[in-house]
């Protein structure tokens, strides 16, 4: 079983991660750095991705192919 270390443990109170995942990719949202890391679960959780945003990403979602 592959594991990686991909966010800093929060601070009391701060929003929990959030997580989707489709059939090769699954997406972090992480509220604190305001990032969105996509992880190819498929190459050894390699993170293929990290968006840098403006907002505070709470919750992320998936929609369309």
């Amino acid at each position: 079983m592959a594991s990686t270390d991909l966010i800093e443990p929060s601070a009391d109170g701060a929003p929990a991660p959030s997580l989707t995942a489709d059939s090769q990719r699954a997406y972090v949202a992480d509220p604190e750095t305001r990032q969105i890391h996509e992880v190819d679960y498929v190459d050894d959780l390699r993170v293929a991705r990290t968006f840098d945003l403006d907002v505070r990403p709470d919750h992320v979602v998936q929609t369309g192919w």
